[in-house]
Formats: structure tokens, C-alpha cells, sequence
């Protein structure tokens, strides 16, 4: 595996003199048309003590292209053949010198103070071990969608971690402490590898704390989404304690999933979405446009048909839903 530095030889010395407060961690794979927006996010930030680790995945797109413009001396360019994300983290914070892994994900936007403001809440409360902020979703064009406010309340946020993961993972910072004591991402995980890392964390009494500030943008496309249904069934399965998840057969189905199919799902998230923030008529045309390309899905037909009952309603068939669908899960793994 081949290192790529974005450094000159007198940087690249001076790396040894002073360890930087904070490591940011972000990998990439095909991202040629969010990525170099992502970056820059970073190097926007108002806190500038960091160093920033980028693991290109085996890209075969425009990425590695992108990523050798930015000539910035805190970037380091890691080129590795195709590992998947979970693999890239952990390679990225074995590398990293900070006090603090702050991660981003290479198709999302942070807000200029993220960093500024998860560094002061770490350094205030030196029993948590993780912070996240409220934040946006964005669509591909990267225009709002709806906004995600958690719980700041360490025991209301501890409660959610045990029927769902209400953390958006490139928003997090974490002390790299509290990584090493816990083991770093679990590589037999390809999805939902941070949300049994913290669990790990809840367990060894890392306490997490949310910035009740909008600091982070979580961008939704058809790519993305398609993910999304896989990561639910990997959730349910470590939510039952069951870590040696190697392979669901859905991560293959979901690479052989059309162009249109893509679309299908992505207009479904767009419909859900909508229909969560109160925009009934805007939800149900995103669901009506899932339905035209792919009316064999059921999901969008369910989705439109609760969108007639009140929100109570909703929320409670929603809810019964889920646990159907966790457990039709545990019965199909052994």
C-alpha cells in the first residue's frame, strides 16, 4: 500500500516537534462530486490545531485528482486498494496524533466553528468520551431537507442508544484514549460500525454529549440511501449482541441495484423525511415519484398511506414497524 504525502520534506520534519490537539479521520471511496467540498469545510475551520488524514479507498473516479489540489501542510493522503470504511477508520486513528479523532465524511459539510466548539466541550468535561452536535440533512444538491435536534441529557441519549443510533458518525470527536481502551471500529462490521462502538463506549462508562448547536450537514443521494436499509439490519443484529456479522446477503444485493432502483429509494427518503418535518404534500410527491419508478416497492404505498393518519398514528404504527422488522432479522441469523 502506497502513502501519498501533501507535504515537503521541511513539513514532514516538523511533524515530529508538536503533536497537533486534534486528528481528523475521514476515508472516501468514488466521491469525485462532494468531496472537495467536504475538504474545505474542514480547512474553513476557526480552530486550525489539526491534522487532517484522508484514506482514499481505492478510489477510481476523480478523487485522488481532487484531493492532490488542496496544498494544505496539515493534510496527509493516504492511497490504499479498496478495504471498505470500517478498515480505512481504524488505519486512519492508528495513524493519528492528536488528543482528539474528529471524523467527516467526504460528502458532507461542516459548519466553520465545528471544531472549535467540540474541542472547548471535551476539554470542560473529561468524563465524555464522545461529542456530536444537532444537524442538517441535505439533499444531493445540497439544498435543507430537515433538521435533527437529540438530547444533550447524557441518560436521555443513553436511552435512545438502545433502540436506535441517534448520532450522525462524521458529526462525532472523541478522545483517542477512549478509542484505544475500547478496541477501535470492529472490522468484522462493514455498516453500523459506529454505533457498536458506541455501545462498546456506553458500556466502559464513556458518557456522550450532543452541542445543542446545528454544526454538521448529513447529505442524502441515491448512493447513500441504498445503504441505509442495510445499516438498519446490522443495527438490529448488534443490538441483540451479535458483533460477527461478516456478510448480509442485502450488501450484495444492494451494489446490483439500478440507477432507477437507486432513485426509487432516494425519492422514498426524501417522501419519509418530509413527512417527519409536517410537509404532507411535499412528502407525498416525493413518494408518489418513488412509486413511478419502482411500484413493486412497498415501502413508499406504506409510507403514503400513513401520511392520511394523524401523527400519532404514525408514530406508532412506525414504531411497531420497526420492531417487526428487527426481529424478522434476528430470525434469519443464526
Amino acid at each position: 500500500m502506497d502513502f501519498v504525502l501533501k507535504m515537503n520534506k521541511s513539513e514532514m520534519k516538523g511533524l515530529g516537534m508538536k503533536a497537533p490537539k486534534v486528528s481528523i479521520v475521514m476515508s472516501v471511496y468514488n466521491c469525485e462530486r462532494y468531496v472537495g467540498e467536504a475538504v474545505k469545510s474542514m480547512l474553513q475551520q476557526t480552530f486550525s490545531d489539526f491534522e487532517f488524514i484522508i484514506v482514499n479507498d481505492g478510489s477510481t473516479d476523480q478523487t485522488p485528482e481532487i484531493l492532490r489540489q488542496f496544498d494544505d501542510p496539515r493534510i496527509l493522503v493516504i492511497d490504499q486498494r479498496n478495504s471498505g470504511l470500517t478498515v480505512s477508520l481504524n488505519r486512519g486513528i492508528r495513524l493519528a496524533k492528536g488528543e482528539y479523532i474528529a471524523r467527516m465524511d467526504a460528502d458532507d459539510l461542516s459548519e466553520p466553528e465545528r471544531l472549535e466548539k467540540q474541542v472547548e466541550a471535551l476539554d470542560r468535561n473529561p468524563g465524555i468520551g464522545v461529542v456530536s452536535c444537532w444537524y442538517k440533512v441535505i439533499d444531493e444538491n445540497g439544498f435543507l431537507l430537515a433538521y435533527k435536534r437529540l438530547p444533550n441529557d447524557v441518560k436521555q441519549l443513553a436511552k435512545l442508544f438502545m433502540r436506535d443510533n441517534p448520532i450522525c458518525h462524521g458529526s462525532v470527536m472523541m478522545r483517542k484514549r477512549a478509542i484505544q481502551t475500547v478496541g477501535l471500529y470492529n472490522e468484522n462490521l462493514r455498516y453500523a460500525q459506529d454505533y457498536e462502538l458506541w455501545l462498546r463506549m456506553l458500556r466502559q462508562g464513556y458518557g456522550f454529549y450532543v452541542i445543542p448547536e446545528f454544526l454538521y450537514s448529513y447529505r442524502i443521494s441515491p448512493d447513500s440511501v441504498s445503504k441505509l436499509y442495510v445499516q438498519e439490519k446490522y443495527a438490529a443484529l448488534i443490538r441483540k449482541g451479535k458483533q460477527k456479522v461478516f456478510h448480509l446477503p442485502e450488501v450484495t444485493t444492494i451494489y446490483r441495484l439500478s440507477a432507477r432502483r437507486k432513485r426509487a429509494l432516494y425519492y422514498y427518503a426524501l417522501g419519509t423525511l418530509k413527512l417527519e418535518g409536517g410537509q404532507t404534500k411535499d412528502s407525498r410527491e416525493e413518494l408518489l415519484r418513488s412509486i413511478k419508478l419502482d411500484p413493486l416497492n412497498m415501502r413508499p404505498w406504506y409510507r403514503l398511506t400513513l401520511s392520511f393518519f394523524p401523527r400519532w398514528v404514525r408514530d406508532f404504527v412506525s414504531n411497531i414497524v420497526k420492531q417487526v422488522n428487527d426481529r424478522l432479522v434476528l430470525l434469519r441469523w443464526p
